[in-house]
């Protein structure tokens, strides 16, 4: 018994071993054969969500800068005036929703508490293109120079009719 045991064992070994390997590598190379056949397919998926993508960006360029454009005009100039400081004006979030884009614009802007809170007043009530939506204070400890920061987070929202732009451009 020993012996058949032992011979089995090395017949395993140099039999059915090798024929395993061969075998996985053989279905890993079927795998890839079967997804460079579906390449074709995927390339021209991912080039028609690239066309979509860049077709949505020209527009929101076209479309959505003007209340970016006044925003940042009137608080830089209030800024000017105040002596506050812009930190944060990134790009606006733009979401399309039942027929309605909403853009969500967001500024975080450093200075005074009083010249902060007249800024927030203005834009409550003289920015008419977008609504404040929420506003949030943080102070920051400079220990190197000793003095605490105080800013302002300010998230303005317009919303707009997509079907109502479209006629008008027709």
């Amino acid at each position: 018994m020993g012996a058949i045991g032992g011979a089995f064992i090395i017949s395993f070994y140099i039999a059915i071993v090798p024929t395993i390997q061969v075998w996985r590598e053989l279905t890993k190379i079927e795998r890839g054969l079967k997804e460079i056949e579906n390449a074709p397919a995927e390339i021209a998926k991912i080039e028609k969500q690239l066309n979509e993508i860049q077709r949505r960006i020209v527009n929101d360029i076209e479309s959505g800068s003007d209340t970016q454009k006044a925003l940042l005009q009137m608080v830089s100039q209030y800024c000017r005036n105040n002596n506050i400081i812009i930190r944060e004006f990134p790009q606006l979030h733009i979401a399309a929703v039942q027929g309605y884009r909403i853009e969500t614009h967001r500024i975080v802007i450093e200075g005074g508490f009083i010249a902060l809170l007249k800024l927030l007043h203005m834009l409550e009530t003289e920015f008419t293109m977008a609504q404040v939506v929420s506003v949030g204070f943080q102070t920051q400890y400079l220990m190197k120079q000793k003095r605490t920061l105080l800013t302002m987070s300010v998230y303005l929202k317009s919303v707009k009719n997509i079907e109502h732009k479209k006629e008008n451009r027709q």
